[in-house]
């Protein structure tokens, strides 16, 4: 076991998130399906078009009721990054593991790892292990509404990042947000502990990323100023949903798999001459190596797989113009 856990931390090359990302959250497991459930053994290949056209794969998604266990599909997919293989993640591609999600956030609600400090700093230290056990290089927070709202889910968040971070701060931790910061005071919390310098939390810089969960066409870029300005012309004595202004480079905008080529093309355009941290893809099937055909799926209209495009490793190069550093 003590030699397995040494080869799979020799794979971890990717500690980092690219300054500019183009992440898509890949379907893995969820146990609402009949087939693909948290505990289901199955081996997951990326499609050419995610080879090229991503950077950041968000495996998607861990049910907080089973935390600190991970889909044994999560761990399958990441030890493949840089062996080359057939379906393989490439070297230096980012792996977050995705926590929550809608369906996670109303059940269970609340989240019982968030109800006290105490309990969201044991669970930081099973996911401190995430990285050499499993192969992930960060987590991301989606905590929606239900779970996002529970008493003390925010405090307590902010308490296990902290503590994460750390235990093991070279993770990466990214945030997903609504378009309006109103509905999901935890996630509120956690960006302002983040991002809120005169808050003096002990998680000020431990987020990489803010996405903005608007996946029709270019409208997730009508919510940044939400967040880019939440501190100051947001915030009112009598109304300040959002305590924090986030930089440009760290806000992401959401994307939908089914995007026409125009509008990627548009999305990677924007991200550059404004500057923002890159693009977020909701959602991409992969595929099942036992059938060669796709796995699990929430209908294929929204599926970037459907359509593989191109575009979206154009995107890729559009977006990293001019910027090679990562950041941590």
């Amino acid at each position: 076991q003590a030699r397995a856990m040494i080869g799979l931390s020799v794979l971890l090359s990717s500690t980092t998130l690219p300054s500019r990302t183009l992440g898509m959250y890949a379907l893995v497991a969820d146990d609402t399906d009949k087939i693909y459930t948290s505990t289901h053994e199955w081996t997951p290949a990326l499609h050419p078009y995610q080879q090229t056209g991503t950077n950041v794969l968000y495996l998607t998604f861990l049910n907080p009721a089973l935390m600190p266990k991970v889909p044994p599909a999560f761990a399958t997919l990441a030890k493949t990054r840089g062996t080359g293989a057939p379906g393989a993640v490439p070297d230096g591609t980012s792996i977050i593991f995705a926590i929550g999600g809608q369906a996670y956030s109303e059940k269970p609600n609340p989240w019982d790892w968030l109800t006290t400090a105490a309990k969201a700093e044991a669970m930081a230290a099973e996911v401190a292990r995430w990285p050499a056990l499993y192969g992930c290089d960060g987590i991301d927070l989606d905590i929606e509404t239900g779970a996002g709202g529970a008493k003390g889910a925010g405090e307590n968040l902010v308490a296990f990042v902290a503590k994460l971070k750390a235990l093991a701060p070279m993770m990466v931790v990214t945030q997903p947000v609504f378009g309006s910061p109103s509905s999901v005071p935890a996630a509120n919390r956690m960006i302002e502990a983040a991002y809120n310098q005169s808050l003096g939390s002990a998680a000020l810089g431990s987020v990489s990323k803010v996405g903005v969960m608007i996946y029709s066409g270019t409208g997730a870029e009508t919510y940044l100023d939400n967040y880019e300005n939440g501190c100051s012309k947001h915030c009112t004595q009598w109304y300040c949903p959002l305590a924090a202004c986030v930089p440009a480079a760290d806000m992401v905008l959401g994307a939908g798999g089914a995007s026409s080529a125009s509008t990627i093309a548009k999305l990677a355009s924007d991200v550059k001459s404004k500057g923002l941290g890159g693009v977020m893809v909701w959602y991409a099937s992969l595929i099942d190596q036992a059938t060669g055909g796709a796995a699990l799926q929430y209908g294929s209209d929204g599926d970037a797989s459907s359509s593989g495009l191109d575009a979206w490793a154009q995107a890729l190069q559009t977006m990293q113009g001019g910027f090679s550093s990562a950041i941590s």
